[in-house]
C-alpha cells in the first residue's frame, strides 16, 4: 500500500512520533494529533519532508465526538488511521479515583473506537484504506495495578477483529500491534518485568513494525506482539 495521508494519535511524541518520523521518511503525508497544541507543532517542524510532502496538526482530545465529526468532514482523503493516544494507570483498581477510570477508558478504547468510525465511511467509498491500533502487551498478560488501562488495551483487540472483519470486503486493513515495555516518557520510572529480550523496546522498534504493516497488503486482523517475549511468560 502506498504511504499517502496518515493520521496518527497521540502524534506528539512516544510511540507515535516515532512511527510519524518513519513514515514520513518514506513520503508520508502526516497528521499528527493530540491533545497539546504547541507540543504538536514543535513535533510537526522536525518531521522529515524530503518528498515535498505536507505536513499538519489538529490539537484535540480523541475521546470528543465533535473533533471526530471535524475530522470526518475536513479530513476525508485520509489514506491510514494510526490509534497511538493513550494513557496509563498505576494503581489497584480499589484505590484507582472514579475520574481516573473514566479517563483511562474513554482516551484509550473510546478515543480508539470513535477515530475508527470517523475515517471508516470515507475509506469505504474508496474501496481502499488501512488503521492499525496500539494496544499493549498487558491486553494478554495480568499485572497488578493497570486493569483498567490492560481492560482498555483488551477492548481495542476486540474491535480491532471485528473491524477487520467488517470493513474486509471494502478492501480496508484493520489490524493491531501490541507493544511491550517501550522507552517512553509514559514507562520513566517503572521498573518492569524485561522478559526473555532482558530490555525494554525503542519507539523506532515499534515503528519498524507499523511500516511492515502498511506495507503487507495481506495482514488483515492480526495481531502482532513487539514486546521481547515478555507476553509468552
Amino acid at each position: 500500500m502506498a504511504l499517502n495521508k496518515i493520521l496518527i494519535t497521540g502524534g506528539s511524541r512516544g510511540i507515535g512520533l516515532a512511527i510519524a518520523h518513519r513514515l514520513a521518511a518514506q513520503g508520508a503525508s502526516c497528521i499528527l494529533m493530540a491533545r497539546n497544541g504547541n507540543v504538536l507543532e514543535d513535533a510537526v517542524t522536525k518531521l522529515p519532508a524530503r518528498h515535498g510532502q505536507k505536513h499538519g496538526v489538529i490539537a484535540g482530545d480523541v475521546s470528543s465526538p465533535d473533533v471526530w465529526e471535524m475530522v470526518r468532514r475536513e479530513y476525508a482523503d485520509i489514506d491510514t488511521l494510526i490509534n497511538s493516544a493513550g494513557i496509563s494507570q498505576k494503581s489497584l483498581l480499589i484505590s484507582t479515583p472514579v475520574e481516573q477510570v473514566i479517563n483511562t477508558l474513554n482516551t484509550n478504547l473510546l478515543g480508539t473506537t470513535l477515530a475508527c468510525r470517523a475515517v471508516a465511511k470515507s475509506m469505504m467509498r474508496r474501496k481502499s484504506g488501512s488503521i492499525i491500533n496500539i494496544s499493549s502487551v498487558l491486553a494478554h498478560k495480568g499485572v497488578p495495578g493497570s486493569s483498567i488501562y490492560a481492560a482498555s488495551k483488551a477492548g481495542i483487540l476486540g474491535l480491532t477483529r471485528s473491524l477487520a472483519v467488517e470493513l474486509g470486503q471494502r478492501n480496508i486493513r484493520v489490524n493491531a500491534i501490541c507493544p511491550g515495555y517501550i522507552e517512553t516518557e509514559m514507562t520513566a520510572g517503572l521498573q518492569p518485568e524485561m522478559g526473555p529480550a532482558g530490555r525494554m523496546g525503542t519507539t523506532e522498534e515499534v515503528a519498524e513494525v507499523v511500516e511492515m504493516v502498511l506495507k503487507n497488503g495481506y495482514l488483515n486482523g492480526a495481531v502482532i506482539d513487539v514486546d521481547g517475549g515478555l507476553g509468552c511468560m
